[in-house]
């Protein structure tokens, strides 16, 4: 990775960027890999020394490095705390790092720093919440079992980095009501965590052998093209449709309303993803949204 410094900050954030000390040991993949796009892992690693990344994009890392420090600070005899536990599956080794776990109680926890709108999403009783969350720490409970260290229950203790009290005053309960939430996240079987990265190692597996599978919806973030009803000078939408059709009924009898077309997008291609330079499925879901914006 090539770090750059288009705004010219200090050289001491520069080097707290390039002296990163993420180190997955000597694991073929890490937790967090495994749960990313096995194709965006297989082109970031083919290209690994092409990829560029500026320090000013790197800032949201070290806020989560500092917290992580501070925290593993507060652990004690009675706690786990930022320790790599590996397990082997189908022939290749797997790292994960756990935050911590309180030995007593036998929880987990994973600490988050985050946006406030994913913790809306994960406390959201309505939705799937955040399922890579729940994903990645029962990946961790089930590496807890296999390193004698049982697991009783999982949780995410998430800080909104970008929490504002005015903002919850606007928005009610639709906003969480601390900067830090606890995320109690359902536990899995043996069989089922052992399933799941089964199936992820085997993804990755054949990525990495040359066949990487396309980028899903869900994994490229997808936000499907929608079509507005609006009055005809207003700004926001009477009603919103994914289908054209029933929009276009909707505005026909009445001529205060007309329907816009807002075009999908894939949020992750377009400002997330490394491998976009490399890759070709990124690059024409972005061209196909810049042409019909």
């Amino acid at each position: 990775m090539n770090i750059t410094n288009r705004l010219g900050l200090p050289e001491a954030l520069v080097a707290a960027v390039q002296n990163d000390p993420y180190d997955p040991g000597d694991a073929d993949i890490s937790i967090t890999r495994l749960l990313a796009p096995p194709k965006q892992v297989a082109l970031m690693k083919q290209h690994a020394d092409e990829l560029t990344e500026d320090v000013a994009d790197r800032i949201w890392a070290l806020r989560s490095q500092g917290l992580h420090c501070v925290l593993e600070r507060a652990a004690d005899e009675n706690e786990l705390a930022e320790i790599r536990w590996n397990v082997t599956c189908l022939g290749w080794k797997v790292s994960g790092k756990l935050d911590l776990v309180t030995l007593k109680s036998g929880v987990l926890t994973d600490w988050k720093d985050t946006s406030v709108w994913s913790i809306k999403d994960a406390l959201d009783p309505t939705t799937k919440g955040k399922v890579e969350w729940e994903q990645q720490v029962n990946l961790l409970a089930y590496f807890g079992k296999r390193n004698d260290h049982p697991i009783k229950a999982v949780q995410v203790v998430a800080f909104g980095r970008d929490w504002r009290k005015n903002e919850k005053l606007r928005f009610g309960d639709d906003y969480p009501d601390h900067e830090v939430s606890v995320i109690p996240l359902p536990l899995w079987s043996t069989e089922r965590a052992q399933l799941f990265l089964e199936q992820r190692v085997t993804l990755h597996r054949q990525s990495q052998a040359g066949a990487p599978p396309e980028c899903t919806p869900e994994e490229r973030w997808e936000q499907p093209t929608t079509y507005a009803v609006m009055s005809k000078g207003r700004k926001s939408a009477t009603r919103l449709y994914q289908d054209r059709a029933l929009a276009e009924q909707h505005a026909a009898n009445q001529p205060n309303l007309e329907v816009k077309v807002r075009p999908g997008k894939s949020p992750r291609c377009q400002q997330y993803c490394a491998a976009m330079p490399f890759c070709a499925q990124g690059q024409a879901i972005v061209a196909a949204t810049q042409d019909s914006a």
